[in-house]
């Protein structure tokens, strides 16, 4: 998998997003599609290549929805990324997805996380 996300991550961010699969939607970037497949399979060694992402919106983007994916599995490595995610409202959004994938496998892992990030509203 490292090849093809190595190969993907070639492509440039800008450049993929002006396509258009269906009027008005950008498809995911080739390399984001990798990390989520790959995250399915071995999600450290997909965090492990995340880390070769350069800052900018791909990386943006990969690592919120790598952190989702994840989250489930290892809240605590899901949460550390949140710093990395620049836009406010994507990491309300992040912080509130971890706490509803954490809501369907261990509720109180999720209690401590909304505890700890009150953004998450228990208004939900």
């Amino acid at each position: 998998m490292e090849k093809w996300a190595d190969w993907y991550l070639k492509i440039g961010y800008d450049d993929w997003k002006k396509r258009e699969v269906t009027p008005g939607s950008p498809p995911d970037h080739p390399a984001a599609a990798v990390l989520e497949t790959w995250a399915e399979s071995d999600w450290q060694a997909a965090g492990k290549w995340l880390g070769k992402v350069p800052t900018g919106p791909l990386r943006s983007e990969m690592v919120r929805d790598y952190a989702v994916r994840i989250a489930a599995l290892e809240p605590a490595k899901a949460v550390a990324f949140l710093a990395e995610i620049p836009e406010e409202r994507v990491r309300r959004d992040l912080i509130k997805r971890i706490a509803e994938n954490l809501d369907g496998g261990n509720p109180e892992a999720a209690a401590a996380f909304r505890a700890e990030f009150p953004a998450t509203g228990g208004d939900r």
